[in-house]
């Protein structure tokens, strides 16, 4: 059976945004990456959200949702630093 694992890009600054969006509560009170990351869920059968050094908050939720999360130390670089730290990261997902 081939591995589909999800990575949720999770280490933006939201910079254009005006503050943190990943952590901004939405309607209900949940925040904005929580949401994406329970979308995310039913499609994979492993998950992987990649995080700026500085999101401690969102690496408990997102653990707490059965993510393995992974730092990615050079996120202010670019997106593609945190896409190629998730695809590091999931190597079985390569070979599959």
């Amino acid at each position: 059976m081939t591995q589909i694992v999800g990575i949720l890009l999770a280490a933006g600054q939201g910079s254009r945004f005006g503050s943190d969006k990943l952590l901004h509560p939405l309607k209900d009170g949940t925040p904005m990456a929580l949401v994406a990351a329970r979308h995310l869920r039913p499609a994979c059968n492993r998950l992987f959200a990649v995080l700026r050094p500085d999101s401690a908050t969102l690496a408990g939720l997102l653990a707490a949702e059965g993510y393995e999360t992974i730092i990615c130390p050079d996120a202010g670089a670019g997106m593609g630093h945190t896409l190629a730290a998730g695809v590091r990261a999931s190597p079985a997902a390569l070979a599959g």
